[in-house]
């Protein structure tokens, strides 16, 4: 078995230290291990104060050394082989060495559960490499039974301990599992393993609906449970897989398209807002929201909330893409001698697809809050300047005081700006001074 030195004293301070040695040392010779995300965190640079510890000793025993020493155990499951532990402060949670087979339908508690004295066999009932990795608290080491932890945290990888298909079939949580990991750890998921999950999507249908609501709330705030990562790109990357992976369909019904820009939104915004993009980018009105987030067995004051604020964004998205586009289609009006008569000339004009206008609207006006309805719209279309040729205010042949002496009001000047980049990007003008100085004065004498 792999092993390397960690100081728990460093991580986790010498009184945390002195009190879960004088825990292990009741059990010497046998070994007592703090297991799972406490050591994965201490090797990836995380604080963690949940303590999971585990020895090759039967829960029963184990219980009864407990109180011996002075501490005070609860059993919580006989059959699962677990029990509480309180000692000076110290709340601990106790796995007996144990191997877990026989799932049905869907359900994450096996029905053969049987003691073992093997840390590898304890190891693989584990979902992920990471997350198997043994601490021995009196010689302060970290095991690796699976020989594949250690080497997994080096390379910042998230796999499975055996097949991710048998792995995800005992219990399919783990797919969304991998998802919310992967992002609160900044971790990359493993290709076989995501393979896995678009082929088993459909198994989450059988997990309760509330296990999928907590889970996905975790993902949601992935970025915010160990602050100062900077985890938002991972978060959105993990969002983007539930539709790759097609937990999209089975969760919601419909499916859920993250564009490049609809991800720099969500990592843009807080938790609550993320589950309110996705709702509007999945297609729910309010009505339609309240239903899903019922399926998913969500309390009735969030889902008055989520509806709310999916609502207020319709309205203010509806509200700013109108503004938006009268202005703009006044402008363009103009600039065809009032031919253009609808949203489509428009969207001519700017090059853009109506939808695509749209869709940039709502995102962006959703990640800026900005207060003027135009700002969104603009934003949108100074991105898009570049990637169609478009040619600018900053690159047209006339200047400020050009246009301000042509106009007369330096209060227009802006606009009229806009109207000649438009103009010579979409219309033919040519972008030379006395071509733009005679058209706007044609411009400007159509009022």
């Amino acid at each position: 078995m792999s092993e390397v030195v960690l100081d728990i004293a460093k991580l986790n301070g010498r009184t945390a230290k002195s009190t879960l040695r004088e825990l292990a040392q009741m059990f010497y010779p046998r070994p007592l291990y703090l297991v799972g995300g406490w050591v994965r965190n201490a090797l990836l640079g995380y604080v963690s104060y949940d303590y999971d510890i585990c020895a090759p000793v039967q829960v029963d025993e184990a219980a009864r050394m407990f109180t011996e020493f002075g501490a005070n155990p609860h059993i919580v499951n006989r059959r699962m082989q677990t029990l509480e532990v309180r000692y000076k402060g110290c709340i601990l949670q106790y796995t007996s060495f144990r191997t877990d087979s026989d799932y049905r339908n869907g359900e994450h508690t096996p029905h053969d559960v049987r003691f073992t004295d093997d840390a590898l066999a304890d190891a693989l009932r584990r979902d992920f490499t990471v997350n198997a990795l043994y601490y021995d608290i009196l010689n302060g080491i970290v095991v690796d039974p699976t020989q594949k932890g250690l080497k997994d945290i080096k390379d910042r990888r998230l796999r499975t301990t055996r097949a991710p298909e048998v792995v995800f079939g005992e219990d399919a949580l783990r797919m969304l599992r991998l998802l919310r990991q992967s992002a609160e750890m900044k971790l990359t998921k493993d290709l076989p393993a995501v393979m896995a999950c678009r082929q088993l999507a459909h198994l989450l249908e059988s997990v309760s609906a509330e296990r999928v609501i907590a889970e996905l709330d975790k993902l949601l705030s992935a970025d915010v449970t160990y602050p100062g990562r900077d985890a938002a790109g991972f978060v959105s990357a993990n969002i983007e897989a539930l539709s790759l992976c097609g937990f999209d369909e089975v969760l919601f019904g419909r499916r859920l398209d993250l564009t490049a820009a609809r991800r720099r939104v969500v990592e843009k915004i807080s938790p609550e807002g993320r589950l309110t993009m996705m709702l509007h980018w999945l297609g729910f009105d309010a009505a339609g929201a309240a239903h899903a987030l019922k399926g998913l067995r969500c309390k009735a004051k969030r889902i008055k909330r989520q509806c709310r604020l999916l609502q207020g964004l319709d309205d203010a998205v509806g509200k700013s893409y109108s503004c938006a586009m009268q202005a703009r289609l006044t402008a363009a009006q103009k600039v065809f001698c009032g031919a253009a008569d609808d949203a489509s000339a428009m969207a001519c004009l700017l090059g853009l697809e109506y939808k695509d206008v749209l869709t940039e609207l709502a995102e962006l006006f959703a990640a800026e809050y900005c207060e003027s309805p135009l700002v969104p719209y603009l934003t949108a279309l100074k991105g898009r300047q570049a990637a169609h040729d478009f040619v600018t205010e900053n690159t047209l042949a006339v200047t400020g005081e050009d246009v301000i002496n042509a106009v007369g009001d330096p209060v227009r000047t802006a606009e009229i700006e806009g109207v000649l980049a438009f103009a010579v990007s979409r219309c033919g003008v040519q972008n030379r001074r006395d071509d733009l100085i005679d058209f706007i004065g044609e411009y400007c004498s159509r009022g």
